[in-house]
C-alpha cells in the first residue's frame, strides 16, 4: 500500500455541524454517586452554554 493510499482529503472542509443539544438522562436521586456527578460536570464544561465547543459551532 502506498503512502498516498493512506491519505484522507476533506470533502467539505467549510461544513459546520447543525446546532444540536446533548441531554444526560439519569434516575432522579437525592444523592448522585460521585462518578456520575464528575461525568455530568465534565459534560457541562465541555458542552455547556459557555463552552468553547458551543462558541465555535454557533458563531
Amino acid at each position: 500500500m502506498t503512502n498516498s493510499a493512506l491519505c484522507v482529503d476533506p470533502i467539505r472542509a467549510n461544513y459546520l455541524l447543525p446546532k444540536h443539544s446533548i441531554y444526560a438522562i439519569y434516575p432522579q436521586r437525592l444523592h448522585i454517586p460521585a462518578k456520575m456527578r464528575a461525568f455530568l460536570d465534565y459534560l457541562l464544561v465541555q458542552f455547556g452554554v459557555n463552552s468553547t465547543y458551543r462558541q465555535y459551532y454557533e458563531n
